[in-house]
């Protein structure tokens, strides 16, 4: 049962997602890239907001 309640979970944050895509909220690469690897870097930075 807590497989298949993932997969609920999962399935519902894609559809959240592809919503948000059709609203256009979306993230330029040129600004994800730095904060992804700022990650590695050790001083993880906030996330950038569509």
């Amino acid at each position: 049962m807590a497989k298949q309640s993932l997969e609920d979970t999962r399935w519902q944050d894609t559809l959240v997602a592809l919503e948000s895509l059709k609203l256009g909220l979306t993230v330029d690469e040129a600004d994800v890239n730095p904060w992804f690897n700022s990650w590695s870097a050790g001083a993880r930075t906030s996330s950038p907001k569509p």
